[in-house]
């Protein structure tokens, strides 16, 4: 046993120490390297990286700006100063877009109330995510912001946002599931299913395809939207296909969507209209078909979700929807700032709602339009989410 041993991201905390933060003058003068310059100059993983950022950031001799990078700071703070002020925010991935909004969200609000918001990326593993926590609780942050990773079946006997009892204040966002507890800020994705699917029936499609995440998966967003889809065609009167829902594996890079396009296009009745999981997804989806001679929107309509830039852009243009991920960011900061502070927090749901888009040039000269309720965030209780 190595009883001297410390972790790697320690080892680079102490050498980014002695090579940039030793003898520097003032926060503009000396801007650290990017995160991938530091990996590349260590040799490192990124997340080593990031933790070793973190916690130079936890004990004041760095500040980290949003679109900025890393600085020195010229005083450090002492470790009860930066306790107070630090929260700690935890995703799956943390330079993923949809992330990216959400922290933009929190650190406006964290700012606004003189917080430091930290971001660390579990790399799509729940052990990754745990160690992250317990990295943060030794920082010493006063609260925690989590996007969970979507957890398998099997994952959730020994889930420790089900069984153990944190010491700070926690709010979790986007895909947490009900028996993980702790105050929670979502999406309606089942409204928003049932909207997304409403809007293709009105158009005449009538074989939609649904790609879902895979049934080990307890993927909240993807459940919640595959019960909309189900309700929809309900109320319009159309035979529910299972033929036609597929679940990929999501956390897989890239999943892999070949079987299940295939399959359907290779049967008797293939689809009219296909809903992707997100809009990355929709736009491989596109390009798979274009590549097997199926035309899209002529002989198939592929829609996804989640409003990304590279959606807008396509030509002709996707249907999508337009989750607000700023303002779940920004309500989760002020839920969990106002538990540090002091006032009460207990398990509640918090739901925004998500309009669904769609473009002029889908339908001719008809004008967008958007499916749902006005934009709301309701409190209802814990269990009645998505």
């Amino acid at each position: 046993m190595r009883s001297n041993f410390r972790p790697l991201y320690q080892r680079i905390q102490e050498r980014i120490r002695a090579e940039y933060l030793v003898g520097s003058a003032d926060e503009n003068a000396t801007r650290l390297p990017t995160e991938r310059e530091l990996q590349a100059h260590y040799g490192v993983s990124r997340p080593t990286i990031s933790k070793a950022l973190t916690a130079l950031a936890a004990e004041g001799h760095i500040a980290r700006a949003q679109g900025r990078g890393s600085f020195a700071v010229q005083k450090p703070y002492s470790s009860e100063d930066a306790a107070q002020r630090l929260i700690g925010c935890i995703a799956p991935l943390g330079d993923a877009p949809l992330v990216q909004r959400a922290f933009r969200g929190m650190d406006r609000v964290g700012h606004r109330k003189g917080y430091r918001v930290l971001l660390s990326s579990a790399g799509f593993s729940v052990d990754r995510e745990r160690l992250a926590v317990e990295d943060f609780l030794a920082a010493g942050v006063r609260g925690l912001v989590i996007y969970p990773v979507a957890r398998l079946q099997s994952e959730l006997l020994d889930d420790y946002l089900i069984h153990d009892a944190l010491p700070v204040p926690v709010v979790l966002i986007d895909t947490p599931i009900p028996e993980q507890r702790h105050t929670q800020v979502i999406f309606d994705n089942r409204r928003a299913g049932y909207a997304m699917t409403t809007w293709l029936l009105s158009r005449g499609y009538r074989r939609i395809a649904l790609l879902t995440c895979d049934p080990a998966l307890r993927h909240t967003p993807l459940i919640a939207r595959q019960l909309g889809y189900r309700d929809a065609l309900q109320d319009h009167g159309v035979r529910f296909d299972p033929r036609l829902v597929r679940g990929v594996e999501i956390r897989s890079e890239p999943p892999d969507l070949g079987e299940p396009l295939q399959e359907w296009f290779h049967s008797e009745a293939p689809p009219d209209a296909i809903i992707a999981p997100e809009d990355m997804l929709a736009l491989d989806v596109v390009d798979m078909l274009a590549s097997s001679g199926i035309r899209v929107p002529e002989d198939v309509r592929v829609v996804g979700f989640d409003n990304r830039d590279a959606a807008r852009r396509h030509r002709p243009p996707l249907a999508t929807t337009n989750p607000d991920f700023e303002r779940m960011g920004e309500i989760a900061c002020e839920l969990l700032t106002d538990a540090i502070d002091g006032a009460p927090i207990s398990d509640r749901t918090y739901v925004l709602d998500v309009p669904i888009l769609t473009r002029r040039s889908l339908d001719g000269a008809a004008p967008p339009i958007v499916l749902g309720d006005r934009a709301r965030s309701a409190l209802v209780g814990s269990g009645g989410a998505n």
